[in-house]
């Protein structure tokens, strides 16, 4: 009987991940031609900034600058002039999810966005001494990225 009475204490919602916060939906429930239309619509600028916000090292390495191809304070005017909802064209919104990808990925393996971050800027032997943070702007540099972090889970190590 208790079951069917619904919980009086409100249960907090889970923290998104860095690609819910850029797709508005979890990955699992998203196919790849949905992801490729909302990358072809483009991201919202804010929810980029709320997704680089979430991290240390994103923010640090203002990857949001990157993403956008353009300096801080442009980046800043667009954010507090309230153009905010500028949407990303296609280029940037995919190096958008490269980045929020890798993150989700790296602390899924790493167990901690911390251990995750720390990894991602250091220089790694695997990738010829390049830091894998480096890498993940270019969508070979990604995918190889991608790649080793998926060996790493399964623990398969070349």
């Amino acid at each position: 009987m208790k079951d069917l009475i619904p919980d009086s204490i409100p249960r907090p919602r889970q923290v998104r991940g860095p690609t819910e916060t850029l797709t508005k939906r979890p990955l699992e429930e998203l196919g790849d031609l949905d992801l490729l239309i909302l990358v072809l619509e483009g991201f919202a600028l804010k929810d980029v900034h709320m997704m680089v916000s979430s991290s240390t090292l994103y923010t640090k390495r203002n990857v949001i600058c990157l993403v956008m191809g353009k300096p801080e304070q442009q980046v800043a005017h667009l954010l507090n002039s309230g153009l905010g909802m500028v949407r990303l064209n296609a280029q940037q919104s995919a190096m958008a999810f490269q980045f929020a990808k890798t993150l989700e990925q790296a602390t899924t393996v790493f167990g901690t966005q911390a251990l995750a971050e720390d990894w991602l800027c250091r220089p790694s032997r695997y990738f010829g001494g390049h830091v894998p943070v480096d890498l993940i702007e270019t969508s070979v540099g990604f995918a190889t990225v991608e790649r080793y972090l998926s060996q790493i889970h399964h623990g398969v190590y070349v």
